[in-house]
């Protein structure tokens, strides 16, 4: 009986298990080596592609400006694309960011009203 060396793994059982293992990654070197030699993955050949930019408009605004977005989001921006939330489903009450998406919001027609609770 082969002896017990590795919580109750025999030696054998281990030698196997290593043998698999080693070809395993050989099959997977074989793989990795087929498929990268098929096709170049690093070219500069333009392909055929349309493209269109089409820039986003920035709009002069006097700061700070209150938007509203179409889902009912609030916010105050003290500069382009930075804000303090004041209303929002993700961002917390009075989240500043530097990253708003101007190009959805529209200027805020309310009324908004800070105080201390």
């Amino acid at each position: 009986m082969d002896e017990t060396t590795f919580h109750g793994i025999t030696k054998i059982q281990i030698d196997a298990i290593q043998k698999r293992l080693a070809e395993s990654e050989e099959e997977v070197k074989r793989r990795l080596k087929q498929e990268f030699s098929k096709k170049p993955h690093n070219t500069t050949k333009e392909m055929n592609m349309k493209v269109e930019l089409k820039e986003e408009e920035k709009v002069e605004r006097e700061y700070p400006w209150l938007g509203e977005s179409k889902e009912g989001s609030i916010v105050l921006f003290v500069s382009w694309g930075s804000g303090v939330a004041l209303k929002h489903s993700i961002h917390p009450k009075g989240e500043f960011l530097k990253c708003w998406d101007m190009k959805f919001f529209t200027p805020f027609n309310g009324e908004v009203v800070l105080s201390n609770e």
